[in-house]
């Protein structure tokens, strides 16, 4: 009853004032009306300033980077960070085939984008074509994993990322301890690499290395066996520059692998070249076996002895498993050196080799080449030129894939393609320690061999002797674009999120949970940071 009081008293006020309560109301409405569209003004003249200079920033940086490349030899900058560029203002940067590309963009100028190239000169309305839009999460790029921990990179690659056990410092970000990191922590490149991105990572057992933007490659972690290739074996927290005293040029390389303890890279002359543990003749230099009671290791890098290798006996691409590495030469040809005690190195033979020998190529198909090749813990498999894949060595667990189990496969088989969709056929291929995994045409994660850890992904923790999907409920429709597995677990990427299954006793799963005896046999969601 008062509230009716009330308004009926407000409305005799309004009368003798000359005002209805519904007058009232209206120029109230009317008031927040122009004082909303005076906001909107604002804001819409805020953007527009912010866009344009958004595009002034890109017109003083392209000018930036084409006195760089008069002055160093036609070159570009390796990296943004020197690029003049107003408050709120964010690059992306790249070089491909000898052109830059930088897109700018600002959350300020209502999400505007804008990109500049050498190809046009002319600063473009949107991003360069995998760069990111404002407030876009950074495309994951790729997972590695090691033994007990993991790590990851970005498209934009300013930081990467990692989750697990550092012991060893592999983490790389100066620190070490048993303590488990249970979600994926950012880390910026420091040491010797310190103001530098980072192209691609690779990781070892308790180690990890990268190539940064300089194409100069860097190593951390545990070094008892010389694999960081520093010339000691002294532990490192920080990324520490390979010493290229024995590459040729500027010491820059291609591309990086790391087996368990050896690590082995691509540098800029296509030849190979490798470093650490070296019982087995892995490095591939000639020589192995025990040198003045210990193990003939290379605590810097030695160039593989490729004379068996044709032409002009350069590589395309290299991999480094447990004990031994396999490569694919310019001919298209595998050829692989280290241990061969089951027949992991595709010659028909048991011995191992000290320097690189052909991999046998009987049941592949016309040409008999190779488009890629990973080398496992005593297996070894390759995506032949049909896009199918072959597997051979050890077969314990059922890691080769052709349906079979407990019988060593001498030279390549095919995989047993029977649960693959479509046409069959091999995107990727990843040999692990005692399994394998691959991405498939469908854009589908599938893994077989052994599952004691759950690290097949297929929701239990049986071995499998053919390639079978991995339980996906998480990703079911999202393509999986990199996969990665090491001894005890795996790891699937999409564009945006990684998932990863099998042993989480360290936390290297990143979905926030670990402890003794922990696992998961199916994908879940590893914690990464908020972009």
């Amino acid at each position: 009853m008062s509230d009716i009081y009330n308004v009926y008293m407000l409305n005799q006020q309004s009368k003798r004032s000359g005002f209805t309560i519904v007058e009232l109301l209206v120029v109230i409405v009317v008031i927040g009306i122009l004082a909303a569209l005076t906001i909107v003004s604002y804001t819409g003249i805020a953007q527009k300033a912010a866009a344009v200079s958004l595009q002034t920033d890109l017109k003083n940086a392209s000018t930036q980077l084409e006195l760089y490349k008069t002055d160093n030899n036609d070159q570009y900058p390796p990296d943004d960070g020197s690029l003049p560029k107003s408050d709120g203002t964010d690059y992306q940067y790249t070089i491909e085939d000898g052109e830059y590309y930088l897109s700018a963009t600002s959350t300020a100028a209502g999400n505007s984008a804008y990109y500049i190239s050498s190809v046009s000169n002319q600063v473009l309305a949107g991003v360069w074509e995998g760069h990111l839009a404002p407030g876009q999460a950074p495309p994951w790029q790729e997972v590695v994993v090691g033994y007990q921990h993991t790590c990851a990179t970005t498209l934009a690659s300013q930081d990467y990322y990692c989750v697990g056990r550092n012991r060893f410092g592999q983490f790389g970000d100066g620190t070490s301890g048993e303590n488990a990191i249970l979600s994926f922590v950012a880390i910026t490149p420091g040491g010797d690499m310190a103001g530098k991105t980072i192209k691609t990572i690779a990781s070892g057992i308790h180690s990890t290395c990268a190539i940064s933007s300089d194409d100069k490659a860097y190593c951390w972690g545990y070094n008892a066996y010389g694999q960081l290739g520093i010339g000691n074996q002294d532990q490192k927290l920080l990324p520490v520059a390979v010493n290229t005293s024995n590459f040729p040029g500027d010491g820059t390389v291609k591309s990086i692998t790391m087996g368990e303890y050896t690590t082995c890279a691509i540098a800029s002359d296509d030849k190979a070249y490798c470093w650490g543990y070296n019982h087995n003749g892995q490095v591939g230099d000639g020589t192995a076996g025990i040198v003045n009671s210990s193990y003939d290791n290379k605590l810097l890098p030695v160039a593989v002895d490729t004379s068996i290798l044709p032409g002009d006996d350069t590589v395309k691409s290299i991999s480094a498993g447990q004990n031994h590495v396999c490569t694919i030469a310019s001919d298209d040809k595998a050829y692989c050196w280290g241990d061969n005690l089951y027949y992991g190195l595709g010659d028909d033979t048991n011995v191992d080799k000290y320097t690189p020998v052909a991999v046998h190529t009987d049941n592949l198909p016309g040409d008999k080449t190779v488009k890629s090749i990973s080398s496992g813990y005593r297996h070894t498999c390759a995506i032949a030129s049909d896009d199918k894949a072959y597997c051979w060595g050890y077969n314990q667990d059922g890691q080769v894939g052709d349906d079979t189990a407990f019988n060593t496969k001498h030279i390549p088989v095919a995989i047993n393609t029977d649960n693959l969709t479509g046409d069959k056929t091999i995107k990727s291929i990843l040999a692990g320690r005692y399994y394998t995994c691959a991405i498939a045409f469908d854009d589908k994660a599938y893994c077989w061999g052994d599952g004691w850890s759950g690290n097949l992904g297929t929701g239990s923790t049986s071995d499998l002797d053919k390639p079978t999907a991995v339980v996906s409920t998480l990703f079911d429709d999202k393509n999986v674009t990199y996969i990665a597995d090491s001894s005890s677990h795996a790891c699937a990427v999409t564009p945006d999120q990684i998932y990863c299954w099998g042993s989480d006793e360290y936390g290297e799963l990143g979905d926030g949970l670990s402890g003794t005896g922990v696992k998961s046999t199916v994908p879940v969601t590893a914690l990464t940071p908020s972009f």
